[in-house]
């Protein structure tokens, strides 16, 4: 393996680690649904999917063909910068484009910084995650300062890259794989996912836990109405504390929330296990738990952290944020 070169967001090597690359850009057409032409991105990491799609014919080249008729059709805002499957690799958007994929709106730090890395599931699922892999590690080691790696869960609780979050440490088997192919290519590298230590933050910080709505104006936070979407878990800076209590929070001026509610919904971390050895289904949100609706799957038997035990009595199991269970079910 090696690095890549890479001229105006196209990747000019033929083969990545013995893989195929084809280029198959999207060109634009009408509304920018899926190439979004006149915005520079600088990446930073990137963000894994899976397509979803395990018709035999859903490969790499068939989804570029699927991003260019979106394009044309003007209605759906989708895309991805590259399809990886079990025997070739589609790159679709230029890597210095930013792509419509983690489902945090247009200045989310997942659409906005992220290269989206897509692995097909139409055949041989395991040779194309690590055809997969060595994308990514080529990636992250070819891009100054991309360094990071995400599901797309991370960015919106999607339940992606599904088959591999299903099963247990699959996501940090994943990383680990990544992480063994960068070792095959000719530079150090920081450690998937430990970061380098971070500078003191700009600004004051906000640990979002619960079900906390955002708004898109103050006035709309302390009135509760005009909601835009929950807030997913996580750290955010507190840019604004506003003089009517509301707090605008994510850099970019993400959501407006209302502080007061953080108290009302933070849950309790905690580093315990639970083995699930029968029939347990998995849900969303904490309340689809308790109440038994919107299931997602049976949660594969086997051991898991409690990452988050929920005020309503539910648990989050699985790191990533993977299943909201109810333990009365155990």
């Amino acid at each position: 393996m090696k690095k890549l070169t890479i001229v105006n967001g196209i990747i000019q090597d033929k083969f990545i680690d013995g893989i195929p690359v084809n280029i198959a850009i999207v060109q634009p057409s009408g509304l920018k649904n899926v190439r979004r032409i006149g915005t520079q991105m600088i990446p930073i990491g990137v963000c894994t999917h899976e397509t979803g799609n395990s018709s035999p014919t859903a490969n790499d080249t068939n989804h570029a063909i699927y991003l260019q008729n979106l394009e044309n059709q003007d209605k759906v805002y989708l895309s991805a910068h590259i399809f990886i499957d079990d025997d070739s690799i589609t790159q679709t958007l230029p890597l210095n484009e930013p792509a419509w994929h983690a489902g945090d709106g247009a200045n989310g730090v997942g659409n906005s910084r992220y290269i989206a890395a897509e692995i097909c599931i139409n055949r041989n699922v395991l040779k194309a995650r690590a055809n997969g892999q060595s994308v990514i590690a080529s990636l992250i080691v070819s891009i100054p300062g991309c360094n990071d790696l995400k599901p797309h869960q991370a960015f919106s609780e999607k339940n992606c890259p599904a088959r591999i979050l299903a099963e247990t440490n699959g996501w940090a088997n994943f990383v680990a794989g990544v992480k063994h192919k960068m070792s095959l290519i000719d530079r150090m590298f920081n450690p998937i996912p430990t970061p380098p230590k971070a500078p003191a933050p700009l600004h004051p910080e906000v640990d979002i836990t619960g079900s906390v709505w955002g708004y898109k104006t103050a006035a709309d936070a302390l009135a509760d109405r005009n909601r835009v979407r929950l807030v997913p878990v996580g750290t955010y800076p507190i840019m604004i504390k506003h003089s009517s209590g509301a707090w605008n929070i994510g850099a970019g001026y993400m959501y407006w929330i209302n502080p007061a509610m953080i108290n009302k919904v933070n849950t309790v971390v905690t580093s315990n296990q639970v083995t699930i050895s029968k029939q347990v289904w998995g849900y969303k949100t904490a309340s689809d738990a308790i109440s038994a609706r919107n299931k997602i799957r049976i949660v594969p038997r086997g051991t898991y952290p409690i990452m988050i035990k929920h005020k309503t009595g539910a648990w989050n199991i699985g790191k990533g944020y993977l299943y909201w269970i109810n333990p009365k079910e155990l």
